[in-house]
């Protein structure tokens, strides 16, 4: 595993070395590099951004994963993306990238070939109550806010997370914060569309086969963090993890 390890990671530097020169020399295209937080992975907003401007743009649009199942669905629909198993298409398309886009708080940078001139957007994974766990946390706290600023353009839902959240709290530059709401949402507009599902419940009916048409159905889903902070819940003075429990599983 050490030997790898240390394999790739000299390999990574000699093509950070060697590439170098080039990314400032390649000219840029219309060519818009989109992720989320893990290479094996395909929803998020920057998802339903990414297949919007497929289809609705000539812009040279492509996904980066590693991830044969996701290649193979994008490849039934004729959409481009990159991957590492194809390093040298990967460098091509890197060094001809005029813009990056990201979910989360760490944009695609591989190789270090992204200069200051390519625009940095992040659509923002989400934002609110649990945004705030953690300033008690300076370390966390301060390097969040860092990785925000790295970012040319911070996206929020509203003009008051924009303000409260990516103003007062993050402290981030007015002119980086925007207010685009969220583009996982927008299908939530298409007000036939909502019906339809709304009748067929396909994906309850496949979650749950037993579901019987006017059942109840309560969604619950915790937010799981490798780091230490204060569940949101335990802040209500009344709240009792048994009885929560119960309730949970009635």
């Amino acid at each position: 595993m050490i030997i790898k390890y240390l394999a790739k990671l000299l390999l990574k530097r000699f093509f950070t070395l060697t590439l170098f020169p080039l990314k400032y020399l390649i000219s840029k295209g219309d060519v818009i590099i989109i992720q989320t937080y893990s290479h094996s992975i395909y929803c998020e907003n920057t998802k339903y951004l990414y297949e919007y401007l497929s289809v609705e743009t000539n812009l040279e649009v492509y996904w980066h994963t590693d991830n044969l199942e996701i290649q193979r669905y994008l490849n039934s629909k004729g959409f481009k993306y990159i991957t590492r198993k194809k390093i040298f298409h990967l460098i091509i398309i890197t060094l001809r990238a005029k813009c990056v886009i990201d979910s989360g708080t760490e944009y695609f940078d591989i190789f270090n070939l992204i200069t200051n001139n390519v625009i940095k957007i992040t659509t923002m994974h989400g934002n609110g109550p649990k945004a705030t766990v953690n300033i008690n946390d300076l370390n966390n706290y301060n390097e969040e806010k860092y990785k925000l600023t790295k970012f040319d353009y911070v996206n929020f839902p509203s003009e008051y997370s924009k303000n409260k959240i990516g103003k007062d709290l993050c402290q981030l530059h007015s002119d980086s914060l925007v207010n685009l709401g969220y583009p996982r949402c927008d299908q939530f507009f298409d007000k036939s569309a909502i019906k339809e599902r709304y009748i067929n419940k396909k994906s309850t009916k496949y979650l749950c086969s037993s579901y019987k048409s006017g059942g109840k159905i309560i969604l619950y889903t915790p937010t799981w963090r490798q780091y230490e902070y204060t569940f949101p819940l335990l802040e209500l003075k009344s709240f009792n993890w048994l009885v929560f429990d119960e309730y949970l599983l009635k």
